[in-house]
């Protein structure tokens, strides 16, 4: 089952705790995460980020703990982001915020042991720069 939801992006009364994503034009990497957050016992992940060269971005950490997840991304930048919850097998739920808008999908059907990770994207040739906000909980 998946729940959908998009509006005006501001996810700005949402404290952004545990940032993590940083390199010189993109932030975070273009690495798959090694470390996992436990979402069940650690809670809610807040998370933000920006590449000002297109690419992939991924999440600083790989998620596990729960059958049902929602995630929320505030599209903070002028281009369309491309979102996947994945591990190397398997994408769990793809979906894109428009600019300047917020989406918040919340999907189920996952065992808690599996690990996954979200994956950001935008493969423009030319505007192709973006910057989001979000949580994962």
């Amino acid at each position: 089952m998946i729940s959908d939801v998009e509006t005006d992006a501001d996810l700005s009364d949402h404290p952004i705790e545990n940032i993590g994503i940083t390199i010189p034009g993109l932030t975070r990497g273009a690495n798959v995460p090694s470390s996992n957050w436990n979402i069940a016992s650690k809670g809610k992940y807040s998370l933000s980020g920006s590449s000002d060269r297109g690419g992939y971005v991924y999440s600083s950490y790989t998620f596990k703990g729960k059958t049902s997840y929602t995630v929320s991304i505030s599209n903070t930048g002028k281009n369309v982001i491309d979102i996947k919850c994945k591990n190397s097998s398997t994408t769990y739920i793809s979906f894109s915020v428009k600019a300047g808008k917020s989406r918040t999908v919340t999907w189920n059907g996952i065992k808690s042991s599996t690990t996954w990770y979200a994956q950001f994207y935008n493969g423009n040739l030319i505007n192709n720069s973006y910057s989001f906000t979000g949580t994962i909980k």
